[in-house]
Formats: structure tokens, sequence, C-alpha cells
């Protein structure tokens, strides 16, 4: 069976909204304020994986 950790969802979906992100404010598709607000969502996802992934290392018992 396939184990998600939650650290991995976060990182590919901020990666996979921030490449959607560049594509569509490459060519102005989208407005400004429309663009700084996903490049916020999108940072505070990776911010979080990072946060996961090293609360997941600290903890007892958890494998490497």
């Amino acid at each position: 069976m396939i184990r998600l950790d939650a650290a991995t969802v976060l990182l590919q979906w901020a990666t996979g909204g921030l490449l959607f992100l560049w594509v569509t404010t490459r060519r102005r598709q989208v407005g400004i304020g429309y663009g700084w607000l996903l490049r916020g969502v999108y940072a505070t996802l990776r911010g979080r994986r990072f946060s996961r992934s090293r609360s997941a290392m600290s903890a007892p018992g958890s494998s490497p």
C-alpha cells in the first residue's frame, strides 16, 4: 500500500500551483493582485510542508 505523508502532498500541491501561476502570469492572463494572492497561498503551503517534515523528524519513534 502507498503511504502518503502530509508534507509530500503539500510540497506537490505547492509546486503544481506555482507552475500554474507562472504559466498564467507570464502572459498576463490573470491580474497582478490575483497573482500575488496565489503566491502567498502557495508559499504558505510550501512553508507548512517544511514545518510538517521537521516535526515528523523530531517526533520520538519516527522512522527516518
